[in-house]
């Protein structure tokens, strides 16, 4: 380009003397407007040239998710006069009132070269002591009826944060890069293994968006990055993807009697690494996955995995000698298939994950002993039936077991628990999503069922029946 511009001022140059001299002989007519043809061909190439250049630019969307609804708690654990989840001052209070909440996620995109992508998500929502959220003073009795898009700033509600910032680039036709202080673990990962859960799909329950394995695809969001190995002008092949999440990189202390340490690569990084190898065929998916998690990366499951999981331990535990640190690793297996042409036979999705967890010098004692191991498993099939009854309208079912706690120090344990949802989602215009849905669970809390300040039950129940409407706007 620089070349070209001189190139053309010479050019143009000439064509100004030649206006100012004496008209030449006829002889010289026809090698001068030949000249100036040429001139101002070579003008428009380096117009046409300019115009092909990228210029830095930045595409925002916005997606409003709002949902209108509640859930039904039943068993012999409630204490009905009370609105609560056993008695006494442990006992949590049910959240079974009827709520509208709202979850909103600006994405600003932009590119430098028309490859890299530099994504910014800011979100702002309010789910946080609804039944389809898990913050408030209080616990939810049934965290597993989180949304997906029950999310709130640990602030409290209707504060906006910055949910997502990384930067992703590829160095070559087989090699990408993704990095950043905000990821989310698959922002660095080539395929996501099942189509009930993919963008665009309607995502209810979160514990159906993360492949049937909530350790291996924990969707932890931290300081970290990853590699990706996928062929970028083909859909379908081999690919494959490294990456590494710390939720405390930003925490500058290490000391393991501090507050709130932190930092990469520590024993107090509530770090993940995993790494995923997948092959694509057409309209067709399996995936295996690996991944390490560090203590205190939240893993979804029943209330007896979630209380058992390595946690990082607090101050004073750690200066009595009770660390709590172990790390959780994960198998998982996961994949899809779907039709030729949508219809009547749905897309199946399905998942498996198995976990170990070892821990170091815990505090927690089960049934005598020190808790020292730990096996847990969970599973899920999904179906999606996309044009039913009408186009762009979609039924989605699922059922499977959330991760679920299968032995303790060796001891087979009583954890087991059954999740299904069902919805149909009604494409109202272009941009407007109507989404009704049911769900339930029928016993989230796993094996810890029995409730504080109820009768001890040889079979202690408690199940969570949930109906909503989801709205969504895409802009």
């Amino acid at each position: 380009m620089k070349l070209l511009r001189p190139m053309l001022h010479m050019a143009l140059g000439a064509q100004l003397l030649l206006s100012v001299c004496p008209q030449p002989a006829a002889s010289q007519q026809a090698p001068l407007e030949e000249l100036e043809e040429r001139g101002d061909n070579l003008q428009q190439r380096v117009e046409s040239l300019e115009a092909e250049q990228f210029s830095p630019t930045t595409r925002m969307n916005m997606l409003v998710r709002s949902s209108a609804g509640g859930v039904n708690y039943n068993g012999n654990q409630i204490n009905a006069a009370a609105n609560t989840w056993g008695e006494g001052k442990d006992s949590l209070k049910l959240r079974n009132a009827f709520t509208l909440n709202y979850d909103i996620m600006l994405l600003l995109d932009t590119s430098t070269t028309g490859k890299d992508l530099l994504r910014t998500i800011l979100r702002m929502a309010n789910y946080g002591k609804s039944a389809f959220g898990i913050s408030g003073a209080q616990p939810n009795p049934a965290p597993l009826t989180q949304l997906d898009e029950g999310f709130e700033d640990p602030s409290g509600p209707n504060i906006v944060d910055i949910n997502r910032l990384f930067y992703s680039t590829p160095i070559n036709r087989y090699t990408t890069v993704v990095f950043g202080p905000r990821v989310r673990q698959n922002d660095a990962l080539p395929v996501w293994p099942t189509i009930y859960s993919r963008p665009g799909s309607e995502l209810l329950l979160k514990l159906f968006t993360q492949a049937g394995s909530t350790s291996a695809y924990s969707l932890l969001i931290g300081p970290g990055g990853g590699v990706i190995f996928k062929d970028r002008e083909r859909s379908n092949g081999w690919s494959a993807g490294l990456n590494y999440i710390a939720f405390n990189g930003y925490r500058g202390n290490t000391s393991d009697t501090d507050r709130d340490p932190g930092g990469m690569g520590t024993a107090a990084s509530a770090a993940t690494a995993m790494a995923q190898l997948s092959y694509t065929g057409q309209g067709w998916n399996i995936s295996a996955a690996v991944a390490q998690n560090g203590a205190g990366v939240r893993q979804d499951g029943t209330n007896y995995w979630r209380r058992l999981q390595p946690q990082f331990g607090s101050r004073d535990q750690r200066q009595n000698g009770y660390n709590n640190d172990g790390f959780t690793r994960s198998l998982s297996l996961a994949g899809y298939w779907q039709p030729a042409q949508s219809g009547w036979l749905p897309s199946i999705s399905a998942g498996l994950g198995f976990n170990q967890a070892d821990l170091d010098r815990s505090s927690l004692v089960v049934k005598g002993q020190r808790l020292k191991t730990l096996h847990s498993a969970g599973w899920l099939v999904g179906f999606t039936w996309d044009n039913l009854l009408a186009k762009s309208n979609q039924l989605g079912m699922a059922i499977g077991q959330p991760t679920f706690v299968t032995a303790v120090n060796q001891e087979p344990a009583r954890d087991g628990n059954y999740a299904f949802e069902i919805y149909y989602k009604i494409q109202a215009t272009d941009n407007i999503i109507i989404t009704p849905a049911l769900f339930y669970l029928s016993r989230p809390r796993g094996a810890d069922t029995q409730a504080p300040g109820i009768s001890s039950s040889a079979y202690p129940s408690f199940d969570a029946l949930g109906a909503l409407v989801e709205f969504t706007l895409k802009i």
